[in-house]
């Protein structure tokens, strides 16, 4: 396919008037069901990255999809670490205002986080007159299907669907570099999409690779079924095309929502994630 390497981030926004402070879009005719989180995560890539925000961005309009993306930057000189960029990702999307807000009533919201963590506890002394009198409070809608994207990673053709299912979902099952087929058994690297209960029920991505390479092994031999569909049209090209850096500090937010990682080091006990901002 056609590459423009020289596309700047002027000319993505003037094509895409209608995208939100935030890198968010939603169809203007119509509702969509699923609320996606395309995490992309980033260091001294800025060629590929330009070229990938510009094509996503025409992409998941023609799709009428409801989604924001989020670059996730490493600043720091260690080596690279996707799957830690990928938690903090997350950790963002989880708690972004971009997807509108949603009333919940405090008990049955304390009902709900009891049934999802699948506790055994009840909730006792508890009247009916207690929940309808209880004043409902707004809190974040959080998006429902996470895409996690390499910045090199273009797909080809505009019926490859973004989507998520039961199943973790493989797409960059057909990449151009390995002549359109998987490099080795359990591959699951480039792209795929996971529904963020999946995603925090195995604890988020192994913070233990360094460098490229190894995360996308170690999810595939987690406990999970993870779904492929090989299709003509299911294709990606490599951007494999000089890295160049830029400070995306600079950049306007209107293109995507970027963060920094600061520090490595800091690390939450109770999930063994690490925070990031």
């Amino acid at each position: 396919m056609e590459i423009n390497q020289e596309i700047t981030y002027e000319e993505i926004i003037n094509k895409n008037p209608s995208v939100q402070w935030g890198g968010c879009w939603r169809p203007p005719d119509c509702e969509s069901q699923t609320r996606f989180a395309l995490m992309i995560p980033y260091r001294d890539r800025a060629v590929q990255l330009r070229v990938l925000l510009g094509h996503l961005h025409w992409l998941l309009q023609r799709q009428l999809l409801n989604y924001c993306i989020f670059v996730i930057e490493q600043t720091s000189d260690a080596p690279f670490n996707r799957a830690l960029l990928f938690n903090a990702g997350f950790v963002v999307a989880l708690n972004t205002t971009q997807y509108g807000y949603e009333s919940v009533n405090p008990i049955e919201n304390k009902k709900e986080n009891i049934s999802r963590e699948k506790d055994s506890l009840e909730l006792k002394g508890l009247r009916k007159s207690d929940i309808t009198s209880t004043p409902p409070v707004k809190r974040p809608v959080q998006p429902n299907c996470l895409i996690l994207h390499d910045v090199d990673m273009l797909p080809e053709d505009d019926r490859n669907i973004y989507r998520c299912g039961e199943q973790p979902r493989h797409l960059a099952v057909a990449v151009e570099k390995h002549r359109y087929r998987l490099p080795y058994p359990g591959y699951f690297g480039g792209v795929c999409s996971l529904t963020p209960r999946v995603f925090a029920d195995i604890n988020g991505a192994s913070n233990k690779y360094f460098g490229w390479g190894g995360e996308g092994l170690s999810f595939s031999t987690l406990s999970f079924s993870i779904a492929m569909h090989f299709h003509t049209y299911i294709n990606y090209s490599f951007l494999g095309i000089g890295k160049k850096f830029e400070n995306l500090s600079i950049l306007t937010p209107r293109i995507g929502e970027f963060h920094t990682v600061l520090s490595l080091e800091k690390i939450n006990q109770n999930n063994n994630c690490s925070i990031f901002l």
